[in-house]
C-alpha cells in the first residue's frame, strides 16, 4: 500500500520506516506532501476543492471554555475566530488554551486570545497552499472566501488531494 495512501486515509501523522525489524528513518506528511507535490502536482486544484467547508469556529466574544469544548468535541487543535459577518480575526490554538489554563486565564475570550495566522484564498492552488502551509510552519490554514472563513484546510486535506481523494 502507498506510504500516501495510507497517511490520507488514517489519522497517522508519521509512519516509521523498518528494515530488519530495525527502525531506520520516519516519513512524515510532510515529507509525502512534498514528494507529491514536486512529482505529480494536484494539477487545477484548488483550496476550496480539497477544505473543510464550514469548519467549526468561534466568536471573539465566546469563552476559552467553549473553545476547549468544541476542540474536544471536534477532535481538532485549532479554531478560526470570526466577526459577526463573518470575516477572519484570528486564530485560537490548543496550545494557548493550555497555556492559558496554567496561567489561570481561562476566563479571557477568544477575541483577547485570537492570533492571526497566515490565510489561504479558496482559488488559490494546492501547490500555492502548500507553499504557505509548510513556509509557515502550519498544521491547518484558515480558507478566505469574498473576506469570509470558507473553510479549513490541513496538511491531510492537500495530501488527500494529491491522492484524488478529495471531499
Amino acid at each position: 500500500e502507498p506510504i500516501a495512501h495510507r497517511m490520507g486515509t488514517s489519522r497517522a501523522g508519521a509512519l516509521a520506516v523498518t528494515e530488519d525489524d530495525k527502525l531506520i528513518g520516519v516519513v512524515s506528511v510532510i515529507d509525502v506532501l512534498l514528494a507529491n507535490s514536486a512529482n505529480q502536482r494536484a494539477t487545477g486544484r484548488t483550496a476550496a476543492e480539497a477544505m473543510v467547508a464550514h469548519p467549526p469556529t468561534l466568536k471573539p466574544e465566546q469563552s476559552l471554555l467553549e473553545a476547549v469544548r468544541i476542540m474536544c468535541d471536534r477532535q481538532i487543535h485549532e479554531l478560526p475566530v470570526i466577526d459577526d459577518t463573518g470575516r477572519y480575526r484570528g486564530t485560537v490554538t490548543a496550545a494557548q488554551l493550555e497555556a492559558g489554563a496554567r496561567d489561570d486565564a481561562l476566563d479571557a475570550t477568544a477575541g483577547e486570545l485570537a492570533v492571526l495566522t497566515p490565510t489561504v484564498r479558496a482559488g488559490q492552488t494546492l501547490d500555492d497552499a502548500l507553499r504557505v502551509l509548510v513556509g509557515n510552519d502550519r498544521s491547518g490554514v484558515p480558507v478566505i472566501e469574498d473576506d469570509s472563513v470558507a473553510g479549513w484546510l490541513t496538511h491531510r486535506d492537500v495530501l488527500r488531494a494529491y491522492t484524488n481523494r478529495v471531499h
